[in-house]
């Protein structure tokens, strides 16, 4: 039985390894605060296969030692959520595991770093800069439409699209100030921000399975994005179509970029197929599901492949998708929750695979600005993008979320 070191307690993660044919024994590193504040000893019951729980301070760290006792045995070094990347790789180093390597891990958490290792490499970016108050702010956008964004944080937090005659102090206070409550320890965090110039086009995500430098797999997310001021994603959809040798290439070319070594790459990007712009990569699995949808569509278990990977196996993985899988989420009015109605009409449409409500009846409920706020989603497949997209948008707009004004 494998042995993995998960760093960052992630449900989805843990639910995809205890659910592989063989599950690993696991032990978790997590920070006591969010062990504490997110209730995870409760949610630890969930998962027969945790063996052990570490407390140690990872978030925005490479450089923590864990005791040689707890790490004993393990195979493989496995991020669990984005302040846990640069960990997992130092600790992979340490045990001389596989792992995405600290140089390029580090330079997957900071947008700034990465544009600098991206550009090196020829490859397309937005113009942009670091700014560090509301008056360089200003100043950018005096010459166009931008977006404003932390550099290091995760899940569109802080992320605010601006248009000429927007209030750049109200958007530097909302970045600054955006709150992850218990995402986060207990503790002072040194933030940087930065502003780009806004880009026209698609949004795309990928997916890349890389081992030893070179990229063993690479899958293609179609994004929905909610519209406004602020850009949470609100939908995601997978081809049944293979992706074409020009995303292959360009996700290489990304890895090389950043030295990336072995693991999961979960890149976004703007524009079309052919000139595709750089967004922002993640040395981690992609949240909002996508890890599922690349399961559904493409028919094998990518949490056990990346796992694999990992430990310095070989892994045989599929040239092709044989259908598509599309999730759509569902958002509601702020306030208080009094009622969700029609969860189980729509779970029995045809195509409908899963129905996940994340808030429940008396929730409060804050406006959308992140992917926090989303109340739920509906999973759907389909023999095209069309048909699983139109499944799933379906079955999400069958469930009304009744709010009432919270006290």
């Amino acid at each position: 039985m494998m042995h993995i070191l998960l760093v960052g307690f992630n449900s989805g993660v843990l639910q995809a390894l205890h659910d592989i044919e063989q599950p690993p024994r696991v032990t978790v590193v997590e920070e006591k605060d969010l062990w504490n504040n997110k209730n995870l000893d409760a949610k630890r019951k969930k998962f027969g296969n945790i063996d052990d729980v570490v407390i140690a301070e990872y978030q925005k760290r490479a450089d923590v030692t864990i005791d040689p006792n707890s790490v004993r045995g393990v195979d493989a070094v496995l991020p669990g959520l984005e302040y846990a990347v640069p960990t997992a790789a130092g600790i992979a180093d340490q045990l001389g595991l596989p792992g995405a390597g600290v140089t390029a891990a580090r330079t997957l958490c900071n947008k700034l770093r990465l544009r600098e290792a991206t550009e090196r490499q020829g490859m397309l970016a937005p113009e942009y800069r670091r700014i560090n108050s509301a008056q360089e702010l200003q100043e950018f956008l005096a010459n166009g439409p931008c977006v404003l964004k932390p550099a290091e944080r995760q899940a569109s937090l802080g992320v605010v699209k601006l248009t000429p005659g927007d209030d750049p102090q109200t958007a530097w206070t909302e970045s600054v100030h955006a709150d992850e409550g218990v995402q986060l320890a207990n503790r002072e965090f040194d933030w940087s921000y930065m502003v780009e110039r806004e880009l026209p086009g698609e949004e795309f995500s990928t997916e890349a399975l890389v081992q030893d430098g070179r990229v063993v797999f690479v899958n293609v997310t179609y994004k929905t994005i909610a519209g406004g001021r602020y850009p949470v994603e609100m939908g995601h959809a997978i081809s049944s179509l293979p992706p074409s040798a020009v995303w292959r290439d360009r996700v290489q070319q990304l890895a090389d970029a950043v030295s990336f070594q072995s693991g999961i790459m979960h890149a976004e990007w703007i524009g079309d197929v052919e000139r595709a712009v750089l967004v922002e990569c993640a040395g981690r699995p992609p949240g909002d599901k996508i890890m599922d949808l690349i399961g559904l569509a493409w028919g094998f278990d990518p949490t056990e492949a990346w796992m694999r990977i990992l430990a310095g196996d070989t892994v045989e993985l599929p040239a092709a998708p044989n259908r598509s899988a599309a999730i759509s989420y569902i958002s509601s009015d702020p306030g208080q929750i009094e009622l969700i109605d029609g969860v189980d009409e729509v779970a029995a449409i045809p195509g409908v695979v899963s129905v996940e409500m994340t808030k429940s009846p008396g929730d409060e409920v804050a406006a959308l600005r992140s992917s926090w706020e989303r109340a739920g989603h509906v999973i759907g497949v389909g023999t095209d993008t069309t048909s699983a997209s139109e499944t799933a948008a379906r079955a999400a707009h069958g469930i009304t979320i009744s709010t009432k004004e919270s006290a």
